[in-house]
């Protein structure tokens, strides 16, 4: 019996391809596009969660197939000799479309700390780091754009030059944090490292007994409402909550793994004292609660071990829509009711099989970097401590309107009503 024909389409996806080995013919590309009128797109290695990398009936130029090697500097070197960098630390050079698992290679096997991607197949000079870069380290150190030091950048009219706090540092200044593909195409990139340190982490699931929904939707208020102390406390991670999701072997429960740097076992555990006592009058009764703790002498170890995951690269669902925004303090704390209200329509209703990601990547040095003139990320997120993202998929294409509407002005209205001041974060708006 043959087989029915279909129909076969590119969709989105970029008509022409070049897989550039050299910044020169990166640059060849861009005047080939420039000269004959044809739409361009920049990708790194195509890991934009919203399809940003594709173009329809564009020309591709692939940044992955560069590969001049991970270089460790002992002491960080100014590639021209400038003098106006304050960084006296190690740096590590980033010399093509390499993707955060080639880095913490390097990294790791020096007992060296880098801000990198939670999933190691993100790339790492792309719009991953030029958009933000949030990460496990970024509490500690900051976002992944507060690490550049300089970058080799092929501009528009097709000539390469070296970015830093010397010379283009207006274009240094945008591509730390305005947005990757944008004001020109990054091709190296020499980012800072710090010594390795203990790491303590924490692992916290909650179930609910029976079907008791309302239940688990205020023991996760209670667990955003201590956020910002635990966070000031020095943990940072990232969580997953839903009351019916769409993930395979999982129902309705909130989880997260955190972790704090150059801390005791009992110093943690002493800083989630407040929220289990919060969390206690469930336990047993309307919620299982269960809290797991775990020592790593390094933060590879600690990585490698509890935080490094990998995701398919690309976009995350054609039938699938999600938004973001970010929570400061006084959102997550002043008000109870206000919280939980704007958890309970976040969540949705079981048959929407909705799902929450909440990363607590902000605080700490993210807060402090506001002083870096070199900084373009969004001024949001020097009052940020968590951000949220909520999605939703869709199975009936004639749905699809209605979920895009709800995630973004029911879901994402809630959000912003909450937390008014601040934005939606650039790679995961």
């Amino acid at each position: 019996m043959s087989p029915q024909p279909r129909t076969c389409t590119l969709g989105p996806a970029p008509v022409y391809t070049i897989n550039a080995t050299e910044p020169e013919e990166v640059a060849a590309g861009i005047k080939y596009a420039q000269e004959n009128h044809v739409r361009l797109v920049i990708r790194n290695t195509g890991h934009d969660m919203l399809g940003k990398s594709e173009g329809y009936g564009a020309l591709q130029i692939w940044i992955k197939y560069i590969r001049k090697g991970i270089s460790f500097q002992e002491k960080y070197t100014p590639s021209n000799g400038c003098t106006t960098s304050d960084w006296a630390g190690s740096a590590i050079v980033i010399a093509g479309g390499y993707v955060w698992q080639d880095v913490y290679k390097v990294a790791f096997e020096r007992n060296l700390t880098v801000v990198g991607g939670g999933d190691q197949t993100v790339g790492c000079i792309g719009g991953y780091t030029q958009g933000g870069g949030h990460s496990p380290a970024s509490h500690d150190y900051g976002l992944a754009a507060d690490q550049v030091l300089e970058a080799q950048v092929v501009l528009a009219n097709g000539n390469i030059v070296t970015a830093n706090s010397c010379q283009f540092s207006d274009l240094y200044f945008a591509i730390r944090g305005g947005g990757g593909g944008t004001y020109g195409v990054v091709t190296s990139m020499t980012v800072k490292v710090y010594p390795s340190k203990p790491v303590v982490a924490q692992s916290l699931a909650i179930t609910p007994l029976a079907k008791d929904k309302d239940s688990l939707l205020d023991a996760i208020t209670d667990v955003y409402q201590q956020y910002p102390d635990i966070m000031d406390a020095g943990f940072s991670g990232y969580g997953f909550w839903s009351i019916n999701s769409p993930m395979p072997n999982q129902t309705a429960s909130y989880t997260h793994v955190v972790a704090a740097m150059n801390k005791s076992l009992i110093q943690s555990q002493k800083v989630f004292g407040p929220l289990f006592q919060t969390l206690q009058k469930y336990n047993g009764s309307s919620l299982h609660i269960l809290v797991a703790w775990y020592e790593f002498q390094t933060y590879g170890a600690y990585f490698q071990a509890m935080s490094g995951v990998s995701q398919p690269v690309g976009v995350a669902s054609p039938n699938s829509a999600m938004t973001s925004w970010m929570f400061g303090k006084a959102a997550l704390t002043a008000s109870r009711t206000a919280l939980r209200n704007m958890i309970g329509i976040t969540a949705g209703n079981s048959e929407e099989f909705t799902f929450n990601t909440v990363e607590l990547v902000g605080g700490g040095k993210v807060l402090t970097d506001a002083s870096d003139k070199y900084s373009s990320v969004n001024p949001a997120w020097r009052s940020t401590y968590i951000v949220n993202i909520v999605a939703r998929s869709w199975t009936n294409h004639s749905s699809a309107e209605n979920v895009k509407d709800d995630i973004t002005n029911i879901k994402g209205g809630a959000m912003r009503a909450l937390e008014p001041l601040l934005g939606s974060y650039m790679n995961e708006a």
